[in-house]
């Protein structure tokens, strides 16, 4: 079983990542801001604060390398508290460095062994290691430092979905939905573990009504558009996908739906319909027009060369410098000991294919099997995907 990957269960720690809200929503694909005026902020040298703060702001803004720095100076004016090494956690998770997160989580709580947020960073972390057992053990820590909050409880239906654990999972959805009926988060991932089992018309169920309740929950459309497509019914599942998302991500998903249910030919004239648009996301729908072109034309589909995938590009490491002088290392004003952590290198995420979805295994090509969007977490398959840097819409492959 693969590993799933995290992009959007990171929103949801990074949405309050120095403390939990009672039953805190769970996240939306899209980062949300970290609070900056944080009461514990306040502790140790005045330093210290403003780095946090600088940190954050620069995080809010999307500047990962600046706002890793800036913890890594905090950590410096305060190396007892464990914060600036759990935001770095945050970082890493958000840039799928699982390893590196792991590291940054297991420094904050060597400084403070009850920081649900950094057990539940650390779960995360884990699960994207595959290391589902460790992670189970640290979500469960979690949620017994934070009894009241949903988002522990959450987190650990993502896993057992992971697990295929559905059943397990499902009790705690059904659950959170009797103290919150119209989080759209929670009906979103319910219906996603039912397209994950392959039950269409209960995902509809759920999945319409977030899509209801809020018109604006993207992950939720498109995953009604998946279940809708799924069923045969298309016209409706163009209505879903085309809400929120453009025009290409919508004929490549209507594609993917077509492949799902067995007519390469019909997938391939949606994406080639796509590919005659402008799109940076080129190269992931030429992927996929391949895969259904070995179906129908295996020869051609053969003598074709490969797609080549996005490289990364990475932004100094340090503000104001170049990243060959800055990037990987650690200056004169970082802690002994420092090194323990190390700051993520901000980068828009690869046209590469992999939907925002928490699932543990891709269809098999020609398998109508379903795959579902997680809003608490991105566990994700590797179903047929375009991946979309942050803010993400969700995309089927």
């Amino acid at each position: 079983m693969k590993p799933a990957p995290l992009h959007i269960l990171v929103a949801l720690l990074l949405s309050g990542c120095g403390t939990f809200s009672g039953s805190k929503p769970v996240g939306q694909p899209a980062i949300k801001p970290i609070p900056i005026s944080d009461a514990r902020a306040s502790r140790g040298p005045q330093e210290f604060s403003e780095f946090m703060t600088e940190g954050d702001r620069s995080r809010n803004e999307g500047r990962i390398s600046d706002a890793a720095w800036n913890y890594l100076r905090a950590m410096r004016r305060n190396s007892e508290s464990p914060r600036p090494a759990e935001r770095i956690g945050l970082l890493h998770l958000a840039q799928r460095n699982s390893e590196e997160a792991q590291a940054a989580f297991e420094l904050s709580l060597r400084k403070d062994p009850d920081s649900a947020v950094s057990h539940m960073g650390l779960g995360f972390a884990l699960m994207g290691q595959g290391e589902f057992t460790r992670s189970e053990e640290e979500l469960v820590r979690a949620r017994d430092l934070e009894p009241t909050s949903t988002l522990p409880l959450l987190a650990l239906a993502v896993l057992y979905d992971a697990q295929s654990r559905f059943e397990d999972a499902r009790e705690i959805y059904l659950a959170a939905l009797d103290r919150s009926p119209e989080n759209t988060d929670i009906l979103n991932n319910l219906g996603s573990s039912y397209l994950m089992t392959r039950d269409f018309d209960q995902a509809v169920e759920y999945l319409q009504r977030a899509s209801e309740l809020d018109p604006s929950n993207v992950l939720a459309r498109n995953n009604l558009g998946l279940a809708l497509g799924q069923l045969g019914r298309y016209e409706e599942a163009w209505e879903a996908f085309r809400e929120g998302q453009t025009e290409v991500e919508a004929l490549n998903n209507l594609g993917y739906v077509y492949f799902l249910n067995g007519d390469p030919e019909t997938a391939i004239r949606y994406y080639e319909q796509a590919l005659a648009l402008p799109s940076p996301r080129r190269a992931a729908i030429v992927r996929n027009l391949r895969e259904a072109e070995a179906i129908v034309r295996p020869a051609a589909a053969d003598a074709a060369p490969s797609v080549p995938v996005a490289v990364r590009d990475e932004l100094p490491a340090e503000p104001g410098t170049a990243a060959a002088s800055e990037a990987g290392s650690v200056d004169a004003d970082m802690p002994a000991g420092s090194s323990e952590v190390s700051p993520p290198v901000q980068a828009p995420a690869p046209a590469g294919v992999s939907p925002p979805i928490s699932v543990p295994e891709a269809a098999s090509p020609g398998d109508s099997g379903a795959s579902g969007a997680k809003a608490s977490g991105e566990g994700q398959s590797e179903a047929r995907g375009l991946e979309l840097p942050t803010p993400m819409s969700a995309i089927a492959r």
